[in-house]
């Protein structure tokens, strides 16, 4: 069988020549200590709560990029020209040191290295490659764009978004158009310090602090307001590419991220015949170029005429806490009384192996009155009162004494069975003292 990517041009590429910079990794940045010359703190307020999926077929579209015939002989008429001064000199002296002396502390800078060694070099590769000895026109297959604005948000006349970068197509034919003037792809820059893409990227379901979803989300939201198709979110060490397109066959619109893509990967291998493994940062905009130059079909780029609904597509992240925080208590108060049923059910399977089954339970009865029980003679017996404490501790202190004395006994028993009429002798002793005080009285009247 035929390889498709089988071309009759001979791939070469070094290091200063249009296929060598696509093709070469980034320099490393220069970075000092965190949180002492380096911000440590990101702010990442939105998140991306709507449809995500691995972007499957990057890797097979930037082979079949690659492989045109086209521009392969683009890249080969183009061999011997240098773009890039710095890198023919490391490859001509190995000893000369890099040019690059600038110290990244913050995001802002980091963005300005991105431009310098990412987007700048790209652009300059688009003017080599037109050039008119290279026979690759803009309007025909790979319709790689001759030339292309890049900077921040400021410089789009509609500015609905506020993203790092934006790109521009300017295309020569088009004069001052409407259509050199709109945004094709939106960038979102993130320091390197303080952004690291999740080592679990093909499972994006997490929303964590430093999920996907969190990192991309401005970026989305960006691409929304721009209304284009294709983005990107760099920490200059990393690079994820992405695109708004309809999931197939549910054809719901669906947010796709390419791999990440390292500082340190190259475009290759650069064999005739093999497919491409890894691609480089460079090449990866290149790619995204390639993908929004068309100018008459505005689809295959901009969802200004799609029927997208991208209202729930953006979260505040504290609006998404608060959310996930109330769910979680009424979820663990579900939790927990589930748990209490679960625990009483099993207690009861417990005593029924042990103790056997319960016993019957009798039916409740109305309750029945109180009635005193009659004496001998028919009527009630009176109820006897409760002998008062003091009757108590009597009788106690005679018992005391009784065994102090014993003699005192029998004068005891005696008294105790003198007969009921004690009260009158007592009564008449009342009554001769009430009459000896009259006859005393009648005596001092007298006198």
């Amino acid at each position: 069988m035929e390889d498709p990517y089988k071309t009759t041009t001979k791939i070469t590429a070094t290091a200063n020549n249009p296929l060598g910079v696509l093709q070469s990794a980034l320099e490393p940045l220069v970075v000092g200590p965190k949180k002492v010359t380096t911000v440590a703190r990101a702010t990442l307020e939105s998140l991306y709560d709507g449809p995500i999926a691995p972007w499957t077929g990057f890797m097979e579209e930037i082979n079949d990029l690659f492989h045109d015939s086209a521009l392969q002989k683009a890249f080969e008429s183009s061999a011997n020209e240098a773009l890039e001064m710095h890198d023919f000199m490391h490859e001509s002296l190995p000893y000369w040191t890099s040019w690059n002396k600038v110290q990244v502390g913050a995001e802002i800078t980091m963005s300005g290295e991105f431009i310098r060694n990412v987007t700048c070099p790209v652009a300059r590769v688009l003017d080599a490659l037109h050039e008119p000895k290279k026979g690759l026109a803009p309007r025909t297959p790979p319709r790689i764009p001759k030339a292309f604005v890049h900077g921040a948000h400021w410089i789009s006349p509609d500015r609905p978004g506020q993203p790092d970068l934006v790109f521009m197509i300017h295309d020569p034919n088009e004069g001052e158009s409407y259509l050199n003037k709109m945004v094709r792809i939106v960038g979102e820059l993130k320091s390197a310090s303080t952004v690291t893409f999740p080592i679990d990227i093909d499972t994006p379901e997490a929303r964590t602090k430093m999920s996907l979803r969190r990192i991309i989300g401005q970026n989305v939201q960006d691409m929304v307001k721009y209304q284009v198709r294709f983005g990107l979110v760099s920490t200059y060490d990393e690079t994820v590419f992405l695109k708004i397109d309809k999931k197939t066959p549910s054809g719901e619109w669906t947010v796709f991220y390419s791999h990440v893509v390292k500082h340190t990967d190259e475009l290759g291998p650069l064999k005739r015949g093999m497919n491409l493994v890894t691609t480089s940062v460079r090449f990866g905009l290149f790619f995204l170029l390639q993908k929004v130059v068309a100018q008459g079909d505005l689809s295959s780029w901009s969802l200004a005429k799609s029927t997208i609904n991208t209202e729930k597509w953006i979260l505040s992240y504290d609006t998404y806490t608060s959310s996930v925080t109330e769910a979680s208590k009424k979820t663990n108060t579900s939790r927990k009384q589930l748990e209490d049923k679960t625990m009483e059910e099993l207690q009861n399977l417990v005593n029924r192996a042990t103790l056997g089954p319960p016993p019957p339970i009798a039916p409740i009865s109305a309750p029945v009155p109180f009635v005193r029980p009659l004496n001998t003679a028919g009527s009630t017996v009176p109820r006897q009162p409760a002998p008062r404490r003091s009757d108590r501790n009597r009788d106690a202190r005679e018992g005391q004494h009784q065994q102090a004395h014993p003699q005192g006994i029998q004068g005891n028993a005696r008294r105790a069975q003198q007969p009921a009429d004690g009260g009158q002798s007592r009564a008449d002793n009342a009554n001769r003292r009430t009459i000896r005080g009259s006859d005393s009285l009648d005596w001092r009247s007298r006198n």
